[in-house]
């Protein structure tokens, strides 16, 4: 008995070492009623502070502020502005003829005359710039800036407004002070035209009828005329149609200056 009894101790024994040893790098599971026993590693993950996560967004760009709306002008600014045109056009007209035809200084010379409008223009452009900087009241002017890229684009509105400017000179020279709006007044009709075939509007009919009550005016005005000339006619239609174009290009041409109209100047 005694024999008996040790020989299963010493075969229980030996299952039970064989059995470790086949469960070495086995994972922990039950079978037969037994639980095998493994150690766990363990394993540590480091995390950033949880204020930086939150604070960077998940998507670039997804908390960024909206662009700044701009503020639509008032009415008194509008007004305003319309006002300060009418002062500085007339005026300007006269001056211009009283230079070109005056008894004082009598300069024969509109090509010359426009050159120098533009050059002070440029001048200005360049002072206010500065200004804007200081003064709050012009800081709405931009610095003043060159750029040969934009300059290109811009380079049709810019061939457009000096044929303006150097047709309205000539007509001015050439017909008096009180038919001088009389011989640009194609101006809409031209617009209309342009408009049409540019930008493939087209026109209602009453404004139709409009331009042909202008047509008509600019007929009677150009009959009734003392002092006639058809150079200076013929330098008024040409005006007229490049007033015309300048508009439409400036529509064309303003988003390529950030629809900046100060900055527009400049080109």
């Amino acid at each position: 008995f005694f024999f008996f009894t040790r020989t299963k101790n010493t075969e229980m024994m030996a299952m039970a070492t064989s059995r470790k040893k086949g469960s070495a790098g086995k994972p922990n599971t039950t079978a037969g009623g037994d639980l095998e026993e493994e150690e766990l590693t363990q394993v540590t993950v480091e995390l950033g502070p949880v204020d930086d996560q939150e604070s960077e967004p998940f998507i670039k760009g997804q908390d960024a502020p909206p662009p700044p709306q701009k503020k639509e002008k008032t009415s008194q600014q509008k007004l305003m502005a319309v006002i300060f045109y009418w002062i500085t056009s007339l005026s300007l007209v006269f001056l211009n003829k009283f230079v070109m035809v005056g008894d004082i200084i009598n300069l024969d010379a509109p090509l010359f005359m426009s050159w120098t409008q533009f050059l002070i223009t440029v001048i200005c452009c360049a002072l206010l710039g500065q200004i804007g900087k200081i003064f709050k009241p012009f800081s709405f002017f931009p610095t003043f800036e060159y750029k040969l890229a934009i300059a290109r684009k811009v380079m049709p509105l810019t061939l457009v407004f000096l044929g303006m400017i150097v047709f309205n000179n000539l007509c001015l020279k050439y017909v008096e002070v009180s038919f001088y709006q009389v011989a640009r007044s194609m101006t809409i009709v031209f617009n209309i035209v342009f408009t049409f075939f540019l930008l493939g509007k087209k026109t209602n009919r009453n404004s139709m009828i409009c331009c042909a009550v202008i047509v008509l005016g600019y007929l009677m005005g150009c009959d009734g005329e003392v002092r006639f000339d058809w150079l200076g006619v013929t330098f008024g239609l040409l005006s007229s149609i490049f007033v015309a174009l300048n508009a439409i290009y400036v529509k064309k041409i303003l988003p390529v200056v950030d629809d900046n109209s100060e900055k527009l100047m400049i080109y």
